[in-house]
């Protein structure tokens, strides 16, 4: 009985042999579709990579392809270099840049100070005058270059012509001799033959000298309202001292 009942139905292996075959089919079909999407993604992700697309947050925007490449070396911020061509500042009136001297501009003049310390001299011959009017309760009297100058020039005119006076050679006074070395106002000049220091000779200059040894020859008196000084001295040709002293109002 149990054997004719099983011998009425098919084996199994019979029943789903043909279900095995379809499967098999569709399972040949997925693998191959499997593996042409592989092929597809990889030849995808070779594509992107030549364009140096990448996954990081940073270069999400990829880099553009019509960029300019930085040089080496040279940051994105850095400042532009200064323009060769920029336009050179407008020349003030005179054809020299706003603020800039002129060359042929002349400096301005620097009040008249004390003689400089080389010029010992001027330095005794003031400190002796001034004590001389001190004691006569005159004002002081400064140091002029100007003065200076008038007497070196008649100092050297003597000592070169041999002559020792007020008056030279040339009709000349003190007062030409002032106006001719810049000096507008009136003064007085000492001549002093053989002192041998200046405060000597400023001391008897504007006097009458006792001393036998020393000639001294003035236009006029020591007295108040002068307000410069000048002097020179030198040796004449016996290598005796000459000292030229001018005051002036």
């Amino acid at each position: 009985m149990f054997g004719s009942t099983y011998g009425n139905h098919a084996s199994r292996p019979d029943i789903y042999s043909g279900s095995r075959r379809r499967f098999t089919g569709v399972g040949t079909i997925a693998a191959g579709f499997v593996a042409l999407v592989l092929v597809l993604g990889a030849l995808l992700t070779s594509e992107l990579g030549r364009y140096g697309t990448s996954d990081s947050p940073s270069d999400t925007q990829g880099t553009a392809l019509d960029a300019p490449t930085p040089s080496p070396g040279a940051p994105d911020d850095a400042p532009p270099s200064a323009d060769p061509a920029a336009p050179i500042a407008p020349a003030a009136p005179g054809g020299t840049p706003d603020g800039a001297r002129p060359s042929g501009s002349p400096t301005p003049s620097k009040p008249v100070g004390p003689p400089a310390a080389g010029d010992a001299t001027n330095r005794a011959v003031l400190a002796s005058i001034n004590k001389s009017l001190t004691s006569m309760g005159c004002d002081e009297v400064t140091y002029s270059a100007t003065l200076q100058k008038a007497s070196r020039a008649h100092l050297a005119s003597m000592i070169r012509t041999g002559y020792l006076k007020l008056i030279g050679p040339d009709d000349s006074d003190p007062g030409k001799r002032a106006r001719a070395a810049g000096y507008r106002r009136n003064v007085l000049e000492a001549i002093v033959l053989g002192a041998e220091s200046p405060n000597e000779a400023a001391r008897v200059g504007f006097t009458k000298s006792t001393d036998k040894t020393v000639r001294a020859q003035s236009s006029g008196a020591l007295r108040c309202g002068y307000r410069a000084v000048g002097a020179d001295m030198a040796l004449d040709s016996r290598n005796v001292p000459i000292t030229v002293i001018f005051l002036g109002k």
